[in-house]
């Protein structure tokens, strides 16, 4: 960076003698070219949120487990949603979410017709919101099967948006 400042203080300096106008228009162009180029103007994007796997599976479809995308940020709200998932607790790592600086985001599928999978994609955290990107795979099995995908991540007060890939 400072070998091209010192080439164009040459420049400026070598034409300046001979044009001021002409070399007062290179050198606001080239100025106004290099700030532009070395801003980063994309603010939206803060990047990818870190998450731990609470539980990923499939329920049977008989449970009564409404399908969901759902954010808890306190103990009331993730109890309940344990006592709904409570025939598969056996295969959650964990079911204690510390809410004082983490929350626990979950995607549960309709029930499907055939073997279905739930996946979070990724969570990415913007300006204004927290983005989970998902998805859900059908396979070509005829199995009633409900899939749901559960993670923790850092307690945030941005709003969450969940978007199906």
């Amino acid at each position: 960076m400072f070998s091209v400042l010192k080439m164009v203080i040459f420049i400026y300096f070598f034409i300046f003698e001979r044009n001021q106008n002409i070399m007062r228009a290179i050198v606001l162009t080239f100025l106004s070219v290099f700030l532009f180029a070395s801003c980063d103007c994309n603010d939206d994007d803060l990047g990818q949120v870190t998450t731990d796997l609470i539980a990923k599976g499939t329920l049977n479809g008989s449970e009564g487990v409404e399908s969901q995308t759902s954010v808890f940020q306190n103990q009331d709200n993730w109890g309940d949603f344990l006592d709904e998932m409570e025939s598969q607790l056996h295969n959650f790592t964990t079911t204690t979410v510390d809410f004082d600086t983490r929350q626990a985001i979950a995607v549960v599928a309709e029930v499907q017709t055939s073997g279905s999978e739930v996946t979070i994609l990724s969570i990415e955290e913007t300006a204004s919101n927290i983005v989970v990107n998902y998805e859900i795979v059908l396979d070509a099995t005829t199995v009633i099967s409900q899939p749901y995908h559960v993670v923790s991540m850092p307690k945030s007060s941005k709003q969450v948006v969940f978007v199906e890939q």
